[in-house]
Formats: C-alpha cells, sequence, structure tokens
C-alpha cells in the first residue's frame, strides 16, 4: 500500500511540473490594478452514431395436415358414393400460420422469405414474400415498426408423417443498384435499393406497383427520370437528386398511391416537378419546375368520384420555384395540403392549422412553428 500512495504521489508531481502558466499584470488608470484572461474554446464533433441491426422474428406452430382423398360414403339404394372429397393441405391448427418481424433497428430493413421444400411437389407460399420496415428511430418500444406474412402449403401428398421442409427468413438492409437495368427490374419485387452511383434512365420509366418500395439516392443523381407510383402502392424516395430534363414532363407522379419524398431535390424542366392524385409528403426538400410558369406541385382529386383524395404534407425545410396548384375537378371537395412545423420560400399560411401553428414571415422566408 505505501507503494503505491508513493508511485501515485511521483505521478502527481510529474503531471504538475508539465503545466504552463500564462501571467500578466495590468495598472489602471484610477490605480487599480487587473487583467483580462481570454477564454478558448474547442469544438468537438460528435461521432455519427453507428448503424445497428436488430430485429425479432416470430412465428406461429408450422404443423400441416394432408387429409387423403375420400370416395364418400356408400349409399345401398342408388349403388353410388356420395359426398366425396378430394385430398389437400390445411394447417392443422385450423388457420394458415404468421411469421411476424419487428424492426428494432436504428434504419430500413428488408425481411425475405423463402420454402426449401423436401418432398417432391410440395409447394410452399406466402401472402407476402418480403416486408420493408422502417426504422425504429422516434418510436416507442411497444410502437416499433411491425408487419407480417402467412404461410401455407399446397401440392404433392404424403403418405406418412414426415418434415416438410424449412422456411428460411433473410434480413438485410437494401440491394445495392449500379444500373437502370437492375433499377427497372427492382421495381416489379418491390423492397429497399440504394444507388451506388450516378444512374441515367435514359427514356425509361420506373413504375413502382408494389406495396412498399424504399429509394436510397444515397447522395447520387437519377436523371432523365420519370417515376410512376400506381394505385395501391407506397414509394419512399430519399437522401438524392431525381431529375428530368425533358421539356413538359414530370420528374414524379403519383396516382394514388403513397409516397413520402425526404432531403431530395426533385426537377422538371417546364412542368410540375411533383404530380400528385394520392398521399404525399414532402420533408426537406427542394423542388424545381414551373408548370404554366406559376406551379411546381399539383394537387389534384382525380377519382375523387371513387372517394380518393389528393393529400400533400410538408414539414422541415421546403423549398420550390413556384406554387402549389390545388385542382379538385368538379368535386366541391378540394384536396387537402397541410404545412407542419418547418421553413418554406413560399406562402404556407393557408395551410397551416392556426390552433396549432403560428406563422411568421421575414419578407423572405415563411416559418412555422408549434404554439
Amino acid at each position: 500500500m505505501k507503494k503505491f500512495l508513493a508511485s501515485a504521489l511521483a505521478f502527481a508531481l510529474a503531471i504538475s511540473t508539465s503545466v504552463t502558466a500564462f501571467a500578466a499584470n495590468t495598472d489602471t488608470n484610477d490605480g487599480t490594478k487587473g487583467t483580462g484572461i481570454t477564454v478558448n474554446g474547442t469544438y468537438q464533433a460528435a461521432e455519427a452514431p453507428a448503424d445497428v441491426t436488430s430485429v425479432d422474428i416470430v412465428w406461429d406452430n408450422m404443423d400441416f395436415t394432408y387429409t387423403a382423398p375420400s370416395k364418400g360414403t356408400w349409399n345401398a339404394s342408388t349403388h353410388e358414393y356420395e359426398n366425396a372429397t378430394e385430398g389437400g393441405w390445411a394447417a392443422t391448427s385450423g388457420t394458415d400460420p404468421k411469421i411476424t418481424v419487428t424492426n428494432h433497428s436504428n434504419l430500413e430493413v428488408q425481411a425475405s422469405f423463402a420454402f426449401n421444400g423436401t418432398v417432391d411437389g410440395l409447394n410452399g407460399s406466402f401472402t407476402k414474400s418480403a416486408l420493408v420496415l422502417d426504422s425504429a428511430e422516434g418510436t416507442e418500444l411497444s410502437n416499433a415498426p411491425t408487419d407480417e406474412t402467412t404461410f401455407s402449403v399446397s401440392g404433392a401428398a404424403i403418405d406418412a408423417d414426415k418434415n416438410l421442409g424449412t422456411v428460411i427468413v433473410t434480413v438485410n438492409t437494401g440491394t445495392t443498384i449500379s444500373s437502370a437495368e437492375e433499377l427497372l427490374d427492382s421495381a416489379a419485387s418491390g423492397g429497399i435499393f440504394k444507388l451506388a452511383d450516378n444512374i441515367d434512365m435514359g427514356s425509361g420509366t420506373l413504375v413502382i406497383a408494389s406495396d412498399r418500395y424504399i429509394l436510397d439516392l444515397n447522395g447520387h443523381t437519377l436523371a432523365s427520370a420519370s417515376v410512376s407510383v400506381q394505385e395501391g402502392a407506397m414509394l419512399t424516395v430519399k437522401n438524392g437528386s431525381l431529375t428530368n430534363t425533358t421539356d413538359g414532363a414530370v420528374a414524379l407522379r403519383n396516382d394514388f398511391g403513397t409516397v413520402i419524398v425526404d432531403s431530395c431535390t426533385i426537377s422538371s424542366n417546364n412542368a410540375y416537378a411533383i404530380q400528385n392524385n394520392g398521399k404525399l409528403s414532402v420533408k426537406d426538400s427542394v423542388l424545381h419546375g414551373l408548370f404554366g410558369g406559376q406551379y411546381t406541385v399539383m394537387v389534384e382529386n382525380k377519382n375523387a368520384s371513387a372517394g380518393k383524395y389528393g393529400e400533400l404534407t410538408l414539414s422541415g425545410n421546403v423549398q420550390m420555384d413556384g406554387s402549389i396548384h390545388v385542382f379538385k375537378y368538379m368535386d366541391p371537395v378540394a384536396p387537402t395540403v397541410k404545412a407542419l412545423a418547418g421553413t418554406y420560400n413560399f406562402d404556407v399560411s393557408s395551410y397551416i392549422d392556426t390552433d396549432i401553428y403560428n406563422v411568421t414571415n421575414d419578407g423572405t422566408i415563411w416559418t412555422v412553428t408549434e404554439k
């Protein structure tokens, strides 16, 4: 113990002799003495948080029963079988089993499903062959992003109890896209896709028809781009530029789907940057394009007769060349435009909920804040 203390004292003394001292002596006019000591600050940038992939996978009992075909019941009066049944598969529990995936990661994940059968001719199918789940950032643990698929089997019969195969669940954070051909092929299946470099689409149109498609531009530009979102589809496009230089062509068209634009620059030439007939959210983005020299975004009730109304929600820092064209056709109900907290280079006063938000204008920028 004594030896330890002596060593510690020697260390402390060595440190004290290495300290640099500054001194000053300043006389003032009133005879007092004083000095000014400059205080310096050093900025240390925070390290970016690491990406963490964590998912829960839960599944129901995967037992299935094959019922052999039956001739039915013999009717002695008619000399015929009645109520014959065909053979077939059904979940033993009576309900096809579910596989549920919950995302606890700080980034989006994709879970894909495949069946490796051990019985020749036996097929396994899923109601969804892949699930795309949002990042868990900003969610409570109890509200973590979750989705499910249902599994069933059909096809070849068995004549004894046996193992039918294995369901393989693969989890990843997306597929890298390096060419226009790969990008066009990806639209059929949906999932998470990330550009490896700038891509020129040429005359191709990226048609999104899947229930979930995330396109991470990854800081790159998708040029000559025409993106069309079909009814019922869901697209998230983020972190880059989407540019269509064809005169009069819209860069992004949403036909009754759901679209999220986050941290993007979307540009058209003498046309709307975005034409929206469904649900559209624009956050922290810049929109270039002028239709008729006035409008940059169109929100319309193109199918109001079917109860489908255009909706636009703005948030964060949003800039656009022109204004929003709200077009209701012959319907008495106008499409909905909402501006949430953020800063805008165009007048959003008519788009805010005055019970929740205040809006101020410095002559150039409109700022929306919560009350």
